[in-house]
């Protein structure tokens, strides 16, 4: 009807039902949605926004049930170490274990063995342990013990993070470094970059890769290598204080200086090292005051740099300060103190103190011994050094001695073809060569050529003094058409790395000179001896045994007579003092007088 027409429009204008459409809930509730839009959108998002509240709380209280879950397992992880500890350090309370308190390897020797049988169920916690005491016993130096230890930690095999994996690897880096097994140990490193190329490390943790790579780099010839990195990780250094004042990497800052002065001299930039071994020196005193173990460690390099320079002076008032402090807060049995002696002992050595050389070091082999070093590189320096002081007492046999069993040693942590060999190969070498044994030294020398020659090739002239004495050895085995050769390639070396006016230049000289003596070419040995006079009247005093010798075959090629009466007598007597009458330098020198009228020294 006209009437309910006129009630559907209004109710349509009202937006209310309209009876002309099939009454459905869903049409009676677009209506009200219609007539209410606000009301219901406001009901909408606070039913909503307590639906996704619920959802939160409830995540939330999941989420600290299980920190309060981990927090009681962490609460019960420490009061398990605490307790470890506890346990540990009662052995030290002298009121407990009725005994003398004890000392820190023996704590760690208990807390050692007590670790096996705790934290079976915790093993990250066991892991993380075995690891602690194998890096505290790697620091004491006990090698085989620290290698236990960390072999323990490694067989839990449990889940570690990359920065903990990393961890755990410059540990074991360590351990392999000073086992000698250099290689090795980089490979561990490089393996860990190679599986996480783009892993972002901690600065300071970035800094302590790079300081691990670089010792070993270093260690292994590669300075180039090693010089980069470390002068990268030294910017990175700054670029990190400039940002924050607050950065702790001042003793990382000290450890890389110093390490880059051990890589400068190598590449014999000795003008540059002193800078950096005097911030690390300065930098350890003032944070950790001049007895501290690292500040005495970089006074010790200071004091080899001055030894280096030959200001002896000057390196034994540092090596007697290191060796003071040292024996105060250490004792004298340390192996840190006995490094010392041997250091100080040295320094006597060269100021020609070989009573108080001898003392030094000895002491230095007792420390060692007492510290279980007898099998380190640091007791072989020992021992070579007490086979110079043998040589110069004349106790050839006894400094022979000293030389195998120091390169014995040094064979088995280093292998048959490492480099460092040399040195030691050398001085059995000349060893030999002081009792007369001419064919053994030319051996010795040449094995000590061929490990730097295959190491280094020619680029490194320390191979040059095994080349020199290959020839002087080939001439007292009357082959001078072989000694010739090595000799001139020797020279070539030496002017090359050293110039033309450096002693060990001088030495090859003479070896050129003795050459011409033997094939009577006098005029070019005149050139060889006199320029060799000429150098060394110039660093040496006039009564140094080499200064006598380079003079006296001078005067022999020249046929020079003219010279002071008993010049060439002196000379010789000089040389006899300094080697004994039955040494072949002294029988060479009488034996090129053979018809000079002889004359007795009055000097």
């Amino acid at each position: 009807s006209a009437q309910q027409l006129a009630d559907d429009l209004r109710r349509y204008l009202k937006h209310e039902p309209v009876l002309a459409k099939p009454d459905t809930v869903m049409y009676r509730m677009q209506k009200f949605i219609h007539r209410h839009t606000f009301g219901v959108a406001t009901t909408t998002f606070v039913i909503l926004s307590l639906a996704i509240l619920s959802v939160m709380l409830f995540n939330r209280s999941n989420e600290l049930q299980n920190s309060l879950l981990a927090t009681q397992q962490e609460k019960q992880r420490v009061t398990q170490v605490t307790n470890f500890l506890i346990d540990i350090f009662k052995l030290s309370d002298p009121l407990k274990s009725q005994s003398d308190i004890v000392n820190v390897k023996d704590l760690l020797d208990y807390s050692s063995t007590q670790l096996e049988n705790q934290f079976d169920q915790q093993p990250s916690t066991k892991a993380k342990l075995y690891e602690t005491l194998g890096t505290v016993y790697l620091n004491m130096s006990d090698i085989s013990t620290a290698e236990h230890l960390l072999k323990q930690a490694s067989a839990m095999n449990v889940e570690q993070s990359p920065l903990d994996q990393l961890q755990g690897l410059l540990v074991n880096a360590e351990l392999n470094q000073k086992k000698g097994q250099l290689n090795e140990a980089l490979m561990l490193l490089n393996e860990f970059d190679a599986k996480h190329p783009n892993i972002v490390l901690p600065v300071i943790t970035r800094l302590k890769l790079a300081l691990s790579k670089g010792q070993l780099l270093y260690q292994l010839g590669y300075l180039d290598k090693a010089n980069q990195l470390l002068t990268a990780a030294s910017d990175t250094l700054l670029d990190q204080e400039a940002e924050n004042n607050q950065f702790k990497g001042e003793q990382l800052k000290a450890d890389i200086n110093q390490l880059l002065g051990n890589v400068l001299w190598k590449q014999g930039r000795l003008d540059q090292v002193g800078d950096y071994y005097q911030r690390s020196y300065q930098s350890n005193v003032l944070r950790l005051g001049q007895d501290h173990h690292l500040a005495l460690k970089s006074l010790s390099a200071l004091g080899v740099l001055a030894y280096s320079q030959g200001n002896y002076e000057v390196a034994l008032s540092r090596f007697e300060q290191v060796v003071n402090s040292r024996s105060e807060k250490l004792g004298p049995a340390h192996f840190l103190t006995a490094d010392a002696h041997n250091r100080l002992g040295a320094t006597h050595y060269e100021l020609g103190d070989l009573v108080a050389a001898e003392s030094h070091y000895n002491q230095a082999l007792s420390g060692f011994d007492i510290s279980g070093l007898r099998a380190s590189i640091k007791y072989t320096r020992v021992l070579n050094n007490l086979g110079l002081i043998k040589r110069q007492q004349k106790q050839y046999q006894s400094a022979q001695e000293l030389f195998e069993q120091a390169l014995q040693i040094q064979t088995e942590l280093l292998g048959p073809q490492h480099p460092d060999l040399a040195a030691m190969l050398n001085n059995l070498g000349l060893a030999a060569y002081d009792q007369s044994k001419f064919l053994q030294a030319e051996e010795w020398f040449t094995q000590a050529y061929q490990v730097q020659f295959a190491a280094n090739g020619l680029n490194n002239v320390k191979i040059a003094f095994s080349m020199t004495n290959i020839g002087r050895m080939q001439m007292h085995l009357n082959q001078p058409e072989k000694a010739i050769d090595w000799i001139e390639r020797a020279l070539k070396l030496r002017a090359q790395h050293l110039g033309t006016d450096d002693l060990l230049y001088a030495a090859t000289l003479m070896a050129h000179a003795e050459w011409a003596f033997v094939t009577k070419s006098h005029e070019k040995g005149v050139k060889s001896a006199e320029y060799a006079v000429k150098i060394r009247e110039s660093q040496l005093s006039a009564n140094d045994w080499r200064m006598a010798d380079s003079r006296h075959l001078w005067h022999i090629l020249k046929n020079n007579y003219a010279i002071p009466s008993n010049q060439l007598w002196c000379d010789a007597a000089i040389i006899e003092q300094r080697f004994g009458a039955d040494h072949p330098r002294t029988k060479m020198t009488y034996q090129r007088m053979q018809g000079q009228l002889k004359m007795t020294c009055s000097k």
